[in-house]
Order: structure tokens, then sequence, then C-alpha cells
């Protein structure tokens, strides 16, 4: 039953700040942090960031006050208390001036009623963007006809962003209700976006809230849908952007979009969620006349599982798939295939820096999994996908050097996880990664599925290794407990086949370079030498990978080498 509170008024506060906060001044308090796992809440671990802000300009708030026929424009970033380093990084990185900081509700501390399922991540949120409308109807922005520009902190601006959305708010029509500059299409094979302009679509839902810009009367007309108590305890479980999405999809309002998104997601461990997630945009292909009137194209089965895909609708099995999107009478809608480069793996033995080499690839970008465990996760990361971890020991459980299942059987497994997250990366701009060390194992597997794959190899003393994982194996219990010889037959098994197949790689790739298709890579690192010069082996996985990589994701990789820590 709904009682009272749904009546209530929310937000009395007035919860704004101007973008000179302090950091300091925030509450950095991480006291009852929770996370879905331990590794979740480490991943989140960042480096201090010294990289220089980039440069603000007011250009993007006047074009939306001339797109929206407005004198009065409001910015505002959500930003939690207890995030002062999402609010340090978001304004190193926004090139917008004069956004506001919005004290964030906190969904730790303001406990969700009972029959919200979403938990208190997703409660805060909803509140914030409802208090933020509230605070705007409270001053009459709305009467006055206004724009508001409502920004979360990890909004991602390219560098190209200042011109980009100069020509999306010149190509606007005057009649718009609520502009989108990122998100995700929802319904587009029920119901693809139209297009209006070279520069503007109209979309039938859009979900995600890192940045969108509501005027006038429609500020009320939000507000009222996200107030509507009794509609969300019928839909328990939706977010404030699937509230969103269902009024667009009434088709009462005039919703616009960029034809591509120009603000992303940066990644990082999410505040409503707790689940890591790299850099994403979400991008949608909406063909012009001349790919309308084109022969249909398969398209790459770029969605893999654990990701949020951009539709609800049935998945065909295989690499390559033709999707019957239709778009009405203007013929069938494509969607643009996304480039799947080859993947990274990193071969190394157990202690001998796969972890922090795997780590450094996760923080410059590379998609490493959906799912990162391993045993360093207690310092500084282990960075190995469940699946992967999974597949290999199945193959030579710890610490046998024997081989357990049929190599098909892993071969058909390891090519479906390949598959998946090569599609995922794919989706989100990068490349997929993998880290294990029974890796060195398989390499000759890894080079008949992926012939172009690039490989980093961290190669460190055998003998040191040896001996950290007869230290380590002492100190654990339960499947990774081993005694000193089964630690050093492995060890040294391991990097038997470790050495083989980096000849093997070596000798492919100088016949690739003579003749023939691109064959595979390699880039060595030596243990010590990484520990001694973290920032010139950093910047050679950067080139050797061709990484397009923000500063403070450098900044965050370096931080993974701590030569005061065991790194392994």
């Amino acid at each position: 039953m709904l009682t009272a509170p749904f009546e209530t008024d929310v937000f009395p506060r007035a919860p704004f700040e101007t973008v000179t906060t302090s950091p300091a001044a925030l509450l950095p308090s991480e006291s009852g942090r929770s996370s879905s796992s331990d590794s979740a809440a480490l991943l989140d671990e960042s480096a201090p960031v010294s990289a220089a802000p980039v440069e603000k300009s007011r250009r993007v708030l006047d074009l939306l006050a001339d797109a929206g026929g407005a004198v009065d424009v409001r910015a505002v970033c959500i930003n939690l208390d207890r995030r002062p380093d999402r609010w340090e990084q978001y304004q190193r990185n926004c090139p917008i001036a004069g956004v506001e900081r919005f004290a964030a509700i906190d969904g730790r501390r303001c406990r969700p009623p009972e029959w919200w399922r979403q938990g208190g991540g997703a409660w805060g949120c909803m509140l914030s963007h409802i208090g933020i409308l509230q605070q705007a109807l409270m001053d009459g922005l709305d009467q006055r006809g206004g724009v508001l520009l409502v920004l979360e902190d990890d909004a991602l601006f390219p560098p190209d962003f200042a011109v980009k959305a100069e020509r999306f708010l010149l190509a606007v029509p005057k009649d718009w209700d609520q502009l989108y500059f990122g998100g995700q299409h929802r319904g587009v094979r029920a119901r693809p976006p139209q297009r209006i302009n070279g520069e503007v679509i109209r979309p039938h839902m859009v979900n995600r809230t890192q940045a969108y810009a509501v005027r006038g009367e429609y500020m009320r007309v939000l507000y009222r849908h996200l107030c509507n108590w009794p509609d969300h305890a019928r839909h328990p479980r939706h977010h404030v952007d699937h509230r969103m999405e269902l009024l667009h999809a009434c088709g009462r309002h005039n919703i616009y979009a960029p034809t591509r998104w120009i603000i992303g997601q940066a990644g990082g461990k999410s505040d409503v969620s707790g689940r890591m997630a790299q850099d994403r945009y979400w991008n949608y292909h909406l063909p012009d006349r001349k790919e309308r009137e084109a022969p249909d194209a398969p398209r790459s089965d770029t969605t893999g599982a654990g990701d949020r895909a951009t539709d609800r609708g049935p998945r065909r099995k295989g690499r390559n798939v033709r999707l019957p999107a239709q778009a009405g009478r203007h013929g069938r809608v494509r969607f643009a295939p996304a480039v799947r480069k080859p993947p990274v793996w990193v071969i190394g033995l157990h202690r001998s820096g796969s972890s922090i080499t795997a780590g450094i690839l996760h923080r410059l970008g590379v998609h490493m999994g959906n799912r990162l465990i391993g045993w360093e996760n207690r310092g500084t990361g282990g960075f190995e996908a469940h699946g992967l971890a999974k597949i290999c020991e199945q193959a030579y459980p710890f610490p046998s050097t024997e081989r357990a299942v049929d190599r098909e059987v892993t071969k058909r497994e390891l090519r479906a996880w390949l598959d998946h997250r090569m599609g995922e990366a794919a989706h989100r701009g990068t490349i997929a990664g993998g880290k294990y060390p029974h890796l060195c194992f398989l390499v000759d597997m890894l080079l008949e599925l992926e012939p172009a794959s690039r490989f980093i190899h961290i190669d460190r003393p055998l003998e040191e290794s040896i001996r950290s994982l007869t230290d380590r194996s002492a100190k654990t219990r339960g499947w990774l407990r081993a005694i000193p010889e089964q630690c050093e037959n492995l060890q040294r098994a391991l990097n038997a086949a470790k050495h083989a197949g980096l000849a093997k790689i070596e000798s492919l790739a100088a016949a690739a370079r003579s003749s023939g298709p691109p064959g595979p890579a390699l880039l060595t690192i030596h243990y010590h030498d990484l520990l001694s010069d973290p920032a010139s082996h950093v910047d050679r996985v950067i080139a050797f990978l061709a990484l397009a990589v923000r500063p403070e994701q450098r900044q965050s990789a370096l931080g993974m080498v701590e030569p005061s820590r065991r790194n392994f």
C-alpha cells in the first residue's frame, strides 16, 4: 500500500555549490564502503593525477541558450560528497565553464523504501535528478523559459567536444524539450531514431543520464513524471533513466540527440551499481539516404554476455549476423559494424609481474573482462577475468603441469570467451585483453584463434618467481596451496612452454613482415626495469597497442607500479 510519504515534498534544502568548491572541503569518508566484491573495491583505487585541466569556455552554454531562446542557462554536475576524486577529475576534464556542483543524495544515508528493488545507489541517483529539477522549479527557471543542463561527474568529454557540440546545437530544431548529448538508444528495432538533418536525430527512447538538457515547461513535465510514486512502485526495478525513456516513448515531447554521441561515460567504479566499467559511448549508426538504398550488409554481433545491449531483442549465434531492424517507409536501418581489433595477451609465470602488467592495461582502457578476480587483488589486483581463469584452470588445474581436458574443448570455450570480449571491446572502442599464468601453455592455441594477437611478455628471473610462488603457496589454503616441489615444477614447465611460444610468435611475426597477412606482435618487459622506470614502459605499452589514452589514464596506470610494495 502506498502511504503519505509519496505526497511529501523532497529536497527543501538548496544543494548547489559553485565550481570553486575546494575538494578538500568535501567529505571523503569511505567508512562503510559497500561493494559487489573485494576486487571491485580495489580496482577503484586511483593514483593522484597531475594532468593539467582543460581550457574552459562558456561557448556551449551560450549556444544552448540560443538554441532554447533563453537568457537564463543553469548548468549543474551531480557529485557525491564522498567522491571528491570524481569531482576533481570532472573539473580537470570538463571544458564547459560555469558549471555548479550539486551535492548528490547519498543512497547509503537516505535509504530507499521497501518497494524499491535497485539498491541505494540507484535510489540516490533518482532523488538527485529530481532534486535538481525541483530546485530549478523553485527558482522559477521554467517560468523564465530557462535552460537546465544536467551532467554527472563521470561525463566523458572527447578532445573535439566543443566542435561537435557547436555543430549539434546550431542544427537543433527550435521546438526541442529535451536534448541528449550522450546516452544509449533503446527500442531501436521497434522504432529506430528519425534523422532530422546531418547533425540531429529524434530518438524513440534514450537511456543513461550523464548529459542532457531540458527547458521551460518541460522541466515541470519531467519532474511530475519522475515524482509519480505510485507508478514507480509498480515498476520497482526502474532507474531514473528507465523512467525518462518511458516519457520519451509516449511521443508527445520533442526529444533530440546528435547523430553520434558527443559526451560519453568515463570508466571506473559506478556509484550506482558498484561495477567496474570501461569508457563507453553506446554509439548507434543511422544510415543516410545512400546507405538506406544500398543492399543490406551483415553486422558484427558486438555485444557479449555481461554487457547491456542496445536493444533487448533476440540474439543470433555467430560472429556476423543480419539484424532485421525496420525503419518504416525509409527502408532498413543498419548498425555500423564495430571494428574488432586483435586482442592482447599478458604472458608470464605466476609471481612474475603479470598482474601488475594486466592492471596497467586495465587502467589504460583495455577490456580485460567483466568480472576481474585473482589472488593478487589483496595487493595490486589480479586483473584476471573470471571466465578466462576458469577455462585455464580446467585445462591445467593448479599446480598440475598436465592437461586435464581435451584440447578441442579448451579451444571451443576459449573461442566463445574471446568472441564475447572482442565484441564488447569493439562496442566500447577499445581492444580486448586477457591474463592468466597458464596462458603460457596455450600460446599455440591463442595464435590459432587470433593470428594477429598482440603479446606482452613480462619477464622475471625464473628463480625469483619460483621462490615467490613457494612463499605464497605456504601461506594459502585450499586449491592454491602447493608444496615447494610442485611450485618449482609448475614454474619450470610454464617457463619452458612460454619460451617455446615466444619463439613461435617471433617466427610468425618475421614471416608476416616479409610477406603475407598481418601476424602477431611481441613486446617484452623486464620486471625489474618496470619497477625502476614505470613511465617509459607504460609509454611503450601505449605505443605498442596504439592506444588513445587520456592523461589521467596514463597517470592511473603509473600508479599501479609501487616499488615499495609487492608487484606481481
